[in-house]
């Protein structure tokens, strides 16, 4: 009997090593998990930026479409024709040559932001694609296994 209890205890011992790897891994699971959740809503932020700055590009080009229809308008015009500018509730007379500068240099300006915000985008994309990155390798480690994109 004196073998058999020994193997008893051997064995008892090693019940709650198991347990508390057990313990450890599910701790370390959790871990792994909440930081990919982190990670997860990070990427979800870009996302939510890189649509913002879509809305603000298409936006900018809607506004260089309107400005140029303007300029192939004001082009119809004969040099003398009078042109109004609305300010508030009043029409105030311009020269045509000052509208068709103000009106083009609106345009480079638009161009110059939209061009911008292009490379704003492109930043967030490459971030969003890290982050994705960073997320599905946290998956994987986490389940321990390949993780289907």
């Amino acid at each position: 009997q004196g073998i058999s209890q020994v193997g008893e205890n051997e064995l008892t011992v090693l019940r709650q090593i198991h347990k508390e790897i057990q313990k450890m891994n599910d701790k370390m699971g959790q871990g792994i998990s909440q930081v990919g959740e982190n990670e997860l809503t990070v990427l979800r932020q870009i996302h939510k930026e890189i649509q913002k700055m879509n809305d603000k590009m298409g936006q900018g080009i809607s506004q260089v479409g309107e400005n140029e229809l303007v300029v192939s308008e004001l082009e119809h015009l004969e040099e003398d024709a009078k042109v109004f500018k609305l300010i508030g509730p009043v029409l105030v007379q311009q020269d045509l040559v000052e509208v068709k500068a103000n009106v083009t240099t609106r345009i480079d300006f638009i161009k110059k932001d939209v061009a911008r915000t292009e490379k704003v985008i492109d930043g967030l994309q490459n971030r969003a694609e890290e982050q994705r990155q960073k997320y599905l390798a946290l998956k994987q480690a986490a389940t321990g296994g390949a993780v289907k994109d």
